[in-house]
Formats: structure tokens, C-alpha cells, sequence
């Protein structure tokens, strides 16, 4: 499957969610892509099955490849200062579809999906198939901004629709993280408990969490009503959001957030506000 326009690109936002869906796929299959760019051409070494395979082609004509030596391609990637953008692909079998799970390495770590765009909806997925800033081209000069952040908050919220438009500016967050965050977000689980679980989590996490909220509980509920159906978490939306003000509170007062987690108060605010709103925690202002 060659890609291009119209292959649909699914940025992951949520692994978890993606298992699940792909539990009933067959793994067919997986190697390492290298890409470079150079005056006007794309250099490519793909390592499969031991092989090791060199093409080159012109970047308006992707189509149009060329067998060459690894020399010539190391030669450009030394002349491209040493830049690529370095893929790790697993293909799939879905029924009677081919899909591909593309792992970024370099220059930004992150996961792309690959499928036919008649196939339906991919869970955990933000659609980018029309979105420029995650061609390979754009990605290797630089489009993609990992902000290593992870965006939480109870159903309704907007975490998805802010995620999905922070992707579409080029900056990459996750939608929860279930291990940890969520699963430790339920009223049995003790506030001491859960914060001495989120802190050894934040210790050991690279980025930002943001506990997205908001306290509006009419509107919260309104939004949650627009679903076709209602999960016990769906009803219970506007507790939940005050148990994710009530944590953030405990662990700022205790000074053990870690310098990690961050509240994002959207009480009032519209969707750009909303958006601005955690852009500015997760990507600060140098």
C-alpha cells in the first residue's frame, strides 16, 4: 500500500483502545523503513527479512522508484546532516483488509495508522489523512511537535476534540493513560491511594499530564446526552470531574504533582479558548 492521498492516516492517541480492536487482526509481518531527503528526491533503505533494499525517487513522483546501492543512500543521508525519519512497521490482516501500524522513531516518536479509507472507523484514532504536517516530507523537516503529554478528564470534557485539534497543528498528546491514571480515577479507590500511585507515575514520565475539567455541570451533561448510548461512566460525568479537581487539589497542596501535572479549567471557555488553554500547559512558552 503505497502512501498517499488516499490512504487513511490515523494518528494514535490511544493505544489501549487500538489492542483491543486489534486482537482480532493477524500479524503478518514487520520491518524497518529509512527515509531521507535530498535535492528534490526521497532516499529509502527498508530492512526486511534480513534483506536490506536501497531505492530512490522523485519526491512529486514517489511512484517512480530506482534500485540503488546502501552507499548512495548513506551518502545522502550524510548530506542531509544525518537526518531520516526512521519508521517501524507491523502489517496486519483484518478480515479481508491489509492494515499497517507504523512506529515513528526519529525525528519524533509517534504512531500512524495505515488502512483502505472504506474501512471504517479505527478506534483510538485521529483521522490525518488530509492533514499535510504528517506527510514523511513534512515530518522529517520537523511539522511534528511530541509534546509527551497525556490529556485527562471525565466523559465530556472535550479531551478528544481538543486532542484531535492540537494533532491537527502538528502537536501529538495521548488520550489517557489507562494504566495508571485512569485506572486508579474511580470513588473506591482511596484519594491517599491514587495519589501516591499518580506521583511514582510522574516521577517516572518524561512529560505532562493535564486533568482537563469542567465544572459547568448542565453543559457537561448536555454533551454527554448527544451519545447514542450512556456508559455508567457517562452518567456519573460531572462527580467524575469534580474527583479530577479534587486530585489535582490534594496533590498541589502536598507539592506532589511533580511539576507534572497541570489542571485545565475549560468552565466557560469555548472550544479555541479550551484548546488555547492546554496548548499553553503542555507546550509552555520558552
Amino acid at each position: 500500500m503505497k502512501r498517499d492521498a488516499a490512504a487513511y492516516r490515523g494518528l494514535v492517541t490511544r493505544e489501549s483502545a487500538l489492542a483491543r480492536y486489534l486482537q482480532g487482526a493477524r500479524l503478518c509481518g514487520a520491518y524497518r523503513i529509512e527515509r531521507t531527503y535530498l535535492g528534490g528526491a526521497v532516499f529509502i533503505r527498508t530492512e526486511k527479512d534480513g534483506d536490506r533494499i536501497c531505492e530512490t525517487a522523485p519526491v512529486c513522483a514517489p511512484a517512480e522508484t530506482r534500485t540503488i546501492d546502501g552507499s548512495a543512500f548513506f551518502e545522502a543521508k550524510r548530506a542531509a546532516n544525518g537526518r531520516s525519519v526512521l519508521i517501524e512497521r507491523s502489517v496486519y490482516r483484518l478480515g479481508e483488509e491489509t492494515l499497517f501500524w507504523d512506529r515513528y522513531q526519529t525525528p519524533a516518536a509517534f504512531s500512524l495508522i495505515l488502512r483502505d479509507p472504506a474501512a471504517g472507523e479505527t478506534p483510538g484514532c485521529v483521522d490525518v489523512t488530509q492533514t499535510a504536517l504528517y506527510s514523511d516530507e513534512a515530518i522529517f523537516g520537523g511539522s511534528i511537535r511530541c509534546a509527551q503529554a497525556i490529556i485527562e478528564g471525565s466523559d465530556g470534557v472535550g479531551k478528544s476534540s481538543t486532542i484531535a485539534a492540537l494533532a491537527a497543528d502538528g502537536i501529538v498528546c495521548a488520550d489517557r493513560n489507562v494504566d495508571v491514571i485512569s485506572a486508579n480515577m474511580l470513588f473506591e479507590v482511596p484519594m491517599e491511594t491514587r495519589a501516591a500511585a499518580y506521583r511514582a507515575f510522574l516521577r517516572g514520565y518524561g512529560g505532562r499530564v493535564v486533568f482537563m475539567v469542567n465544572h459547568d455541570e448542565a453543559e457537561l451533561m448536555r454533551r454527554i446526552g448527544q451519545r447514542e448510548t450512556l456508559s455508567a461512566f457517562d452518567r456519573q460525568a460531572a462527580a467524575y470531574d469534580r474527583l479530577y479537581t479534587e486530585t489535582y487539589r490534594y496533590m498541589a497542596e502536598r507539592e506532589m504533582t511533580e511539576n507534572k501535572l497541570f489542571l485545565a479549567d475549560c468552565t466557560g471557555l469555548s472550544f479555541a479558548e479550551q484548546t488555547e488553554t492546554v496548548r499553553r500547559l503542555i507546550v509552555p512558552e520558552p
